[in-house]
């Protein structure tokens, strides 16, 4: 039997393949945000996800488009170990993957160059400022300063083990989140009509990620969301720079997690 793109030469014929390929960008982030809600997703939810990337990954390898298979095959490694409940883990096997491949990989080394200007300079500044002032209504809004279901804080009760803590914390936190939701994730994009379309959708789905996070709840959702946008600006006036963008945030979590410990405010 003829199909209609037989008889019409001109006409494309849609193959799921296709069509699973086009909406992998979107799947993938939703997949990823999901696994950041394990908790009231259930483990169940985090293996849906995971096998969400896995399927996606054997897509773009189908389909040839190599590096978006192999961008969801390591974020199917990175979160894997989550099954186990070994979540503190994730970021420090994330970072350390996606930096690896980075190094490895040529065009991707061209992301750490430090690309400055004014506007560059102002911009994180102002973050980091922005960051700062959140936090000082928040400490005052709510004698409860996050969401983390830790009964006692790593580190806590020794300044130096906890200055320790909170910067080696926020160093690998900033590096593996960056890395993933305004690198690997665009990359998985790659077209860039509709950028600002892409920045509000990842930007939404970071925020929602943080819901169980520091600070937590529907207001850290918000600040989360619009803090994943702004650097998402941030990199762009910084010519696609990755390094602005991972030390805005690693000010951000010393200011975010030294407040869980009492440091600040």
């Amino acid at each position: 039997m003829l199909e209609s793109s037989d008889l019409n030469p001109t006409m494309p014929r849609v193959s799921a393949l296709h069509f699973l390929s086009r909406l992998g960008p979107v799947l993938a982030v939703v997949s990823i945000m999901g696994i950041y809600l394990d908790p009231p997703l259930s483990i169940t939810g985090s293996v849906v996800a995971l096998l969400v990337l896995g399927a996606l990954a054997g897509t773009y390898y189908a389909r040839r488009e190599f590096e978006r298979a192999a961008i969801l095959g390591m974020l199917f490694i990175i979160f894997l170990p989550g099954l186990a409940n070994w979540d503190l883990a994730t970021p420090a096997i994330g970072a350390a993957l996606l930096l690896t491949a980075s190094v490895i990989y040529r065009p991707w080394r061209s992301a750490f160059a430090l690309n400055s200007s004014v506007a560059v300079v102002v911009s994180a500044f102002a973050v980091v400022l922005g960051v700062v002032g959140f936090q000082i209504v928040n400490s005052l809004r709510s004698s409860s300063s996050t969401s983390i279901g830790w009964t006692e804080l790593p580190g806590q009760g020794n300044i130096t083990a906890t200055v320790f803590f909170v910067l080696i914390a926020s160093a690998i936190n900033a590096t593996f989140e960056e890395l993933l939701w305004r690198f690997a994730i665009p990359l998985l994009f790659r077209s860039s009509k509709g950028m600002i379309i892409q920045w509000i959708l990842v930007s939404i789905c970071f925020g929602v990620a943080h819901l169980h996070g520091t600070p937590g709840g529907m207001l850290g959702v918000l600040f989360a969301s619009i803090f994943g946008f702004m650097m998402c600006v941030l990199r762009h006036l910084s010519h696609g720079s990755i390094t602005w963008v991972i030390g805005v945030h690693f000010f951000a979590d010393v200011i975010l997690i030294g407040a869980l410990y009492g440091i600040f405010f």
